[in-house]
């Protein structure tokens, strides 16, 4: 008995949390199906993409901050190796922090809509190998709008309604 994962997108979260309910009931006509709460693809990419640049923006810093130790230890003091060494670390760290939550505060408060816009949901179940296609016709059926299954070794079959 192996289990495969069938992932279906809706049109709104609300039928996609009336289907997750659906087919996880065991009374269903695909009992046994354990549903993951409705997601949109989005969301993980959004949080892909605010590390890296946070991370980004951080290695920059570092090396503006870096180049102010240098100056400061040049100009200010205090003077010799210990100084500049003390002078680069400090404001390296210092900038590395500060231009790095810059960034992250400066992305999360852009409210353009890019990477908050609707995306259609996604309902993950994990069912047994031979109840797949019936759920995922059922699903169809139920308004998704595509059906994968996949399996632990492939990327997926694709069903198109």
């Amino acid at each position: 008995m192996e289990n495969v994962t069938v992932v279906a997108s809706f049109p709104d979260t609300a039928s996609a949390d009336v289907a997750a309910r659906r087919f996880a009931d065991p009374a269903s006509e695909i009992g046994g199906a354990s549903a993951a709460p409705a997601r949109t693809a989005r969301e993980g990419r959004f949080m892909v993409r605010l590390v890296l640049i946070i991370a980004a923006w951080s290695v920059a810093g570092t090396a503006v901050g870096g180049a102010i130790g240098a100056l400061l230890s040049y100009t200010v003091g205090p003077h010799g190796t210990e100084g500049f060494i003390l002078q680069v670390v400090s404001w390296a760290i210092f900038a590395h922090l500060i231009i790095g939550l810059w960034a992250g505060y400066a992305l999360l408060a852009d409210r353009s809509g890019r990477e908050l816009a609707d995306e259609e949901p996604l309902v993950s179940f994990e069912v047994d190998r031979a109840d797949a296609p019936a759920l995922a016709r059922a699903l169809q059926e139920s308004g998704a709008t595509r059906v994968v299954i996949q399996t632990n070794a492939s990327t997926g079959m694709l069903a198109r309604r």
